[in-house]
């Protein structure tokens, strides 16, 4: 992307985002939150970024007119859907978290009523929201694993223990489309509603919305260098993502995606990234003072190889952080683990901990110093290729939601040539093991409940192959290796083949 060839206001612009690129977080209600590509329009309320696809001004470029918002007093954003208002508590690359419409308080529980909300084409309740219910009459909704998240109360402590804990994104009981009121006839009274970012137990008050623009409409989309990929909880609802070695909002109406790298340990963008260019003199006096340095370092390297023979074509991953076309942070924005914080997990990795091996690597079972149960999947990278391919898949499942996916914890680039990948492990193993009984005593499986897996299972595969773009194929699932089951012996698919 050639700059120089812009108009002066558009030059303008892009050295306005690149600006707004290198910000840490902007402020919102005096409270953090992500550092968000703002719009064309760079509209801000009061030190508010606004990010697109939102926009205060009418005339602003944009998609749709409902994502215009409004700002009170420079401190405070309302966000109106259909005839609620709803006031804007932080910004996220796939959605938006809002209070309760006519809120002036901290509330410990809310009427199941009073959201207020209709899923419409543009906006619908994320699936990254954990609830707390109260005085439900029927407890067999209530998720105990939840409860270990850190919810905090009105006054920003820990909320304590919740009555009844229930994630969005488990979809036993709620489905997406469903609203707030569906827990009354569990006989729950009121809820609260908190966020938790992916790869965090830390939650954040309010309600998440999700996002999205329909895919039927007219104009193209998707700036290049994006991919569209589907939302979550909103039917023929998209958006779009910057390829990897991109960032940006990824929309042609929007700033679009402009090259990302690390160049000397820090993260750089757009221009940054190509190489200085010198004059012909200036690289002949450089080659003239480096050459006979290099000839030296060449033969110190030869005798180094001789002595210690490699692989051929091995590949370094822990070189690969300061390679400067290798946006680490992107492929892997995950938790990033040290080598040594798996290796204690997994007893160094022994035989004994081992629950795959196959074409796709091996996968071992291990529990981390806060008794976290993870399955540890080694991916050989044996050239650059192969790791920029490993990342980009890791960077599109971990954007995948969906209950029957083993959520992607994070992964490890400090193990030589091979890439370590971090997922949940449930707690009631593989299926295989419950197929034949082989855990010391027989849990039955009846019928209803092994239709249920398999039903399972062929929604998370048509999911990952036909609902998503670029499609994930898994190649290798069998019972005994990637099939795993939680204590409510839902489906949780993990596995997939990082490498083809």
């Amino acid at each position: 992307m050639k700059i120089m060839f812009f108009s002066l206001k558009q030059q303008v612009h892009y050295k306005a985002m690149l600006l707004a690129l290198l910000l840490v977080s902007f402020t919102l209600s005096s409270r953090p939150v992500m550092s968000l590509v703002p719009n064309q329009c760079n509209d801000q309320c009061g030190t508010i970024q606004i990010p697109f696809p939102f926009h205060l001004n009418i005339s602003c470029p944009s998609i749709s007119t409902a994502f215009h918002i409004s700002c009170l007093n420079s401190t405070t954003l309302y966000l109106h859907i259909g005839f609620k208002t709803y006031r804007v508590l932080d910004f996220f690359s796939d959605g938006v978290l809002v209070d309760f419409p006519g809120t002036t308080g901290c509330r410990q529980y809310n009427d199941l009523n009073a959201f207020g909300f209709t899923k419409n084409d543009h906006f619908g309740i994320s699936g990254d929201n954990v609830l707390g219910l109260y005085d439900c009459e029927d407890s067999s909704l209530c998720k105990a694993a939840c409860e270990t998240n850190d919810l905090p109360g009105c006054d920003g402590n820990n909320g304590g223990s919740l009555g009844c804990c229930y994630p969005l994104s488990d979809h036993s009981i709620w489905h997406f489309g469903d609203g707030f009121s569906f827990f009354s006839k569990f006989g729950c009274r009121g809820f609260t509603s908190w966020v938790i970012s992916r790869g965090t137990n830390t939650g954040k008050r309010g309600v998440k919305l999700e996002w999205a623009i329909p895919r039927n409409i007219s104009d193209r989309i998707c700036a290049n260098n994006a991919d569209m990929v589907n939302a979550t909880t909103i039917e023929a609802g998209v958006r779009c993502l910057c390829k990897d070695g991109f960032v940006g909002d990824g929309f042609a109406k929007g700033a679009g995606c402009i090259k990302s790298c690390i160049k000397e340990g820090q993260e750089a963008y757009g221009k940054e990234c190509d190489r200085p260019k010198h004059s012909h003199k200036k690289l002949v006096i450089l080659a003239g003072v480096l050459a006979p340095i290099f000839i030296l370092v060449s033969l110190f390297l030869f005798l180094c190889i001789l002595k210690r023979p490699v692989k051929p074509g091995s590949f370094q991953l822990d070189q690969a952080r300061y390679n400067s076309t290798l946006p680490f942070r992107k492929g892997c924005r995950t938790r990033l683990f040290s080598y040594r914080e798996l290796d204690e997990a997994t007893r160094a990795f022994e035989d004994s901990q081992m629950l795959v091996n196959d074409k796709n690597g091996t996968i071992h079972a291990g529990i981390l110093s806060d008794g976290s149960h993870i399955a540890v999947q080694k991916v050989q990278c044996e050239t650059e290729r192969d790791l920029i391919d490993v990342l980009s898949r890791i960077e599109l499942i971990s954007s995948v939601v969906h209950r029957n996916l083993a959520q992607l914890v994070g992964c490890c680039i400090e193990s030589g040539s091979t890439l370590l990948v971090v997922y949940e492990y449930p707690a009631n193993g593989t299926l295989e093991k419950h197929l034949q009984y082989s855990r010391g005593q027989k849990f039955v499986l009846d019928w209803y409940k092994r239709l249920r897996i398999a039903t399972e299972i062929a929604s998370i595969l048509a999911y990952m192959q036909y609902e998503i773009a670029p499609p994930i194929f898994h190649h290798g699932l069998k019972s005994s290796d990637y099939v795993f089951l939680d204590v409510d012996f839902s489906v949780k698919v993990s596995g997939f083949a990082l490498l083809s």
